[in-house]
């Protein structure tokens, strides 16, 4: 289908080395998940985890210095939308590779406050998990990543 072309799309540019702030992956993303968002309905090309976790991906590797509380606002934004009426197709749903490449940003940012940030974003993780939202179940990666935001 069209939307995992642009995802395929996607997971490639995420991937690619990050450069300055207005070519770089980031922004690229940004701009196609903006034009997924405007393409006509009958494209059937809304993002959908996959495309978001791959920006979120993009921000695990940036070394802009506000790449973790912009990677933190992108899985507010995808929680909103996962709870939004138009999300009926259940498009965007907030997983553990969602939160796990938050908690990565993270630990690899440079902020004073990024352990304890990534150790509130795990217990929201075991707290969503303990109410029943399977997908965000915390698992070895998440740990890990925690004791590395910690070392």
């Amino acid at each position: 289908t069209l939307l995992k072309t642009y995802n395929l799309v996607l997971d490639i540019i995420s991937k690619r080395s990050p450069q300055n702030e207005n070519d770089g992956p980031m922004q690229m993303i940004t701009n196609i998940i903006r034009r997924m968002n405007e393409a006509p309905l009958h494209w059937d090309v809304k993002p959908d985890t996959f495309s978001y976790n791959a920006l979120l991906y993009a921000y695990s590797r940036s070394d802009d210095p506000n790449a973790a509380r912009d990677c933190e606002s992108l899985l507010r934004h995808m929680k909103e939308l996962e709870s939004k009426n138009e999300n009926k197709a259940g498009r965007v749903k907030v997983d553990s590779i969602s939160y796990n490449l938050v908690l990565q940003t993270y630990a690899t940012s440079h902020e004073k406050d990024a352990p304890n940030k990534a150790e509130t974003l795990l217990r929201e993780m075991e707290e969503s998990y303990s109410e029943g939202n399977m997908q965000v179940k915390p698992n070895f990666v998440s740990l890990t990543i925690l004791l590395e935001a910690f070392s």
